[in-house]
């Protein structure tokens, strides 16, 4: 099903990505080059900081967000 679906240009993920059981298609799908940038950006991506909300400890008080109006 997945192939016909590539064949009428559709997609082989669905509305929450690729998952393991699609994968092996999505090289057939959009190409050699494109999945390795794609890995090619998620390696990167790993490497970088990640944001972290900070929570008031015990006894502090939380910081005051300023709302517009």
């Amino acid at each position: 099903m997945v192939h016909r679906a590539i064949e009428l240009d559709g997609t082989c993920s669905g509305e929450h990505g690729v998952g393991l059981g699609k994968v092996e298609y999505l090289e057939s799908e959009l190409g050699q080059g494109t999945v390795g940038l794609m890995e090619s950006l998620k390696r990167t991506s790993k490497s970088l900081p990640k944001p972290r909300a900070e929570r008031p400890r015990r006894g502090q008080e939380r910081p005051r967000v300023e709302r517009p109006g």
